[in-house]
């Protein structure tokens, strides 16, 4: 018997989870992304949090 596949190979494994609470207002926003985009839920977090990450760097590289 050949060996059996488990999940898809990454480079960049997601290993971690993490929950949180939305409002209602905040799963429409999620869901019309969704439905515009064709994102997963899980992407558009990613996006937005790659977004945060850069506005706040831009910020400290020209702060120090």
């Amino acid at each position: 018997m050949g060996e059996k596949k488990r999940g898809r190979h990454s480079d960049n494994p997601k290993n971690h989870s993490y929950m949180m609470r939305l409002s209602a207002g905040d799963i429409n926003n999620l869901i019309f992304i969704q439905n515009i985009t064709g994102k997963s839920k899980a992407d558009i977090f990613r996006d937005g949090l790659k977004n945060e990450y850069d506005k706040a760097m831009k910020k400290y590289l020209s702060e120090y």
